[in-house]
């Protein structure tokens, strides 16, 4: 790459990249949007974990996501191999995927490439749906089954460790102090 006098500079190739990482970094990420992300260069990902260099929707919160360099996502994926609960249709994007929840990634701010969409207010209530069903968690603290609070759980005092007293020597009220000087064990009588 040259410098702007015309002069071969080896380092021009990683300024710009640097100069393109800040500016990745100072953009805004909201959550449901969906970005393309790019592939981890030293992990190669292998068996059922999905691998990386693919669009992802960005599931962690806002507040979270303008004071933190990384992000939540689900990777999407156009070829999905089982019809699951955790699975989530979006067409937002320009031919239709399946969100991948329950697969949520963590991923460095520096790593997403560009701006794709973002997730409609009815994809992201079945993203919502979805991850509480692959995170197994309740809405609103009872459970789906149960139609009755249940009450908390009673909570039994627990007796406070008592200390425990050297052994004494039987008919003489006198501790019992270990080995003898010389080394041999004392013998209690019996």
């Amino acid at each position: 790459m040259r410098n702007s006098e015309g002069y071969y500079d080896p380092t021009a190739g990683i300024a710009i990249r640097n100069v393109e990482r800040k500016e990745r970094m100072m953009q805004e990420f909201k959550r449901g949007d969906i970005f393309y992300v790019e592939k981890s260069g030293s992990r190669a990902m292998s068996g059922p974990n999905q691998p990386e260099g693919r669009p992802a929707l960005i599931v962690s919160n806002d507040r979270f996501n303008k004071t933190s360099d990384i992000l939540e996502v689900v990777y999407l994926t156009y070829n999905p191999r089982n019809d699951l609960p955790t699975h989530v249709t979006i067409r937002q994007t320009a031919s239709e995927s399946v969100a991948i929840c329950e697969q949520v990634t963590s991923v460095h701010k520096e790593r997403f490439i560009s701006y794709i969409s973002s997730a409609t207010e009815d994809e992201m209530a079945r993203v919502d749906m979805a991850l509480l069903i692959s995170l197994d968690l309740n809405m609103g603290g009872s459970q789906a089954t149960s139609t009755a609070p249940q009450a908390a759980p009673e909570r039994t005092p627990t007796p406070s460790p008592q200390p425990i007293a050297p052994p004494t020597r039987p008919g003489t009220g006198r501790r019992s102090t270990g080995p003898r000087r010389n080394g041999t064990k004392r013998r209690l009588p019996t």
